[in-house]
């Protein structure tokens, strides 16, 4: 880089994501080296930088290209339940175009049995030996940055229960939007909001506005919601307003949290006009 003893210095162009780190200037050298670090890119898209060596005659460009973050999620999961009898399952991956991502068993009874590995989005098999135990079992799998837990039940065991019952009336009311005005302009404003019931690590949401969602109609709602789910470690049934969850495998490990959340129209109103109560925090009754 320039003839001995000229002087260079060395400057990062339209790149504030681009630092210098070793000294940016040398004199006396026919060649040197510019040390310099690149920030993470937090968006998706690539991008480009530039890194300028010169003493104002003459200079050199060195381009610097960044790839974009990458991003993954899993079509099932953070937790999937199996029966004892095991059995291979898909599992789908959602990764940045061009990410590329592996799975990993990191238990001796899971082995990926197909799609290892891949670059942007796709899929792994994985296949879980039967446990024939008087105890449930419970591995994982990783994914990058994703980690997917896997518990397989126990032929002798149990499985897990509890409820939650949805209560309340949906409410409306007819509010002057313009205090102080000389002539009001009434509207209409309902509750509308939503209810969240977790169970374990998997979460499930059913909205309701006024006036055409009865508790009754939304616990059939809740209860779909959890039966739709792929892989998912309950199922549901509902009589009423009241929704039964049971876990799909059998053993302690599925005595999950449960608990529920709410969302309301705050602005107007002071507490939701749904809500939900369980039958404990957690689900109850499995056993090995």
């Amino acid at each position: 880089m320039h003839g001995s003893g000229c002087r260079w210095n060395a400057v990062a162009s339209q790149a504030p994501w681009v630092t210098i780190t070793s000294p940016s200037n040398g004199e006396g050298l026919s060649s040197g080296s510019i040390g310099f670090t690149v920030a993470a890119n937090p968006q998706t898209i690539p991008r480009t930088g530039f890194i300028v060596a010169g003493n104002g005659t003459s200079s050199a460009t060195f381009t610097v290209q960044e790839g974009g973050a990458c991003y993954y999620t899993l079509s099932d999961g953070p937790v999937i339940a199996i029966q004892p009898s095991g059995g291979t399952y898909a599992v789908s991956v959602t990764a940045t175009s061009g990410c590329v991502w592996s799975a990993v068993s990191n238990t001796s009874w899971i082995t990926i049995s197909a799609g290892a590995s891949g670059t942007g989005s796709g899929s792994f098999s994985f296949t879980a030996t039967p446990n024939s135990s008087a105890s449930d079992l419970t591995g994982t799998i990783t994914v990058m940055n994703q980690t997917l837990t896997v518990i397989i039940g126990t032929p002798q065991g149990t499985p897990s229960t509890g409820w939650v019952s949805i209560s309340g009336s949906e409410q409306q009311e007819t509010i002057n939007m313009c205090p102080g005005a000389p002539n009001p302009c009434w509207a209409t404003i309902p509750n509308g909001g939503s209810i969240t019931v977790t169970v374990g690590s998997e979460s499930f949401g059913v909205g309701y506005s006024c006036c055409s969602d009865p508790a009754s109609s939304l616990a059939t709602r809740l209860a779909n919601n959890i039966n739709s789910t792929t892989l998912a470690p309950i199922e549901a049934t509902v009589s009423g307003s009241k929704v039964t969850i049971t876990s799909t495998i059998s053993g302690a490990a599925t005595n999950y949290p449960l608990s529920v959340s709410y969302t309301y129209n705050s602005t107007y109103y002071s507490s939701p006009a749904m809500t939900a109560s369980t039958s404990g925090p957690t689900l109850t009754g499995g056993t090995d």
